[in-house]
Parts: C-alpha cells; sequence; structure tokens
C-alpha cells in the first residue's frame, strides 16, 4: 500500500456540501452588508460574474479570491474555511 493509498481525499459528496456552505456563507455575508453582487465584486476586484458563480457554487473561489471578497466584506477568510469544514463533518 503506498502513502497516497493512506490519504485518501474526502468524499465528492463532502467536498459539494463543502462549497454549498461556502456559496451560502458568501450570500449571507453579502447580504449583511448590505451589497449587490456587482458592489461586492468591485470592491474586491473581480468580475459580478465571478461573485455570481462562487454564490451559487458553479465555481469554487481560489485563495486570492478568498482573501479579497473577506476584505471587501470586512470578515475573517478563517469563517469560510470554517463553513466549509463544518458541512464536511
Amino acid at each position: 500500500m503506498s502513502a497516497e493509498d493512506d490519504t485518501a481525499a474526502p468524499e465528492s459528496d463532502h467536498i459539494e456540501a463543502a462549497q454549498r456552505a461556502v456559496a451560502a456563507h458568501l450570500r449571507a455575508e453579502r447580504a449583511r452588508a448590505d451589497l449587490k453582487q456587482s458592489e461586492l465584486a468591485a470592491a474586491a476586484g473581480l468580475s459580478t460574474n465571478t461573485i455570481s458563480r462562487i454564490e451559487t457554487g458553479s465555481r469554487d473561489m481560489t485563495l486570492s479570491q478568498l482573501i479579497a471578497i473577506s476584505a471587501a466584506l470586512g470578515v475573517s477568510a478563517a469563517a469560510f474555511i470554517d463553513a466549509a469544514q463544518a458541512a464536511m463533518k
């Protein structure tokens, strides 16, 4: 058995749950901040399409996007990670 076999990746349903949790957390934080998708996109230096796709779960958020979105919302990037991890349990 190789070391690769010992570290199996999480099941795809766990990953999908994490993506949904991150998307929901983003929508909730954007609503809390009373921002439109276009306003958040401008503040984060991203396109409105990118924000929309992350919020619908059709796109994964990159680390640089996570940092930019978190800063624009004035929240911790860790909160997004926490939401993802909680959904994977």
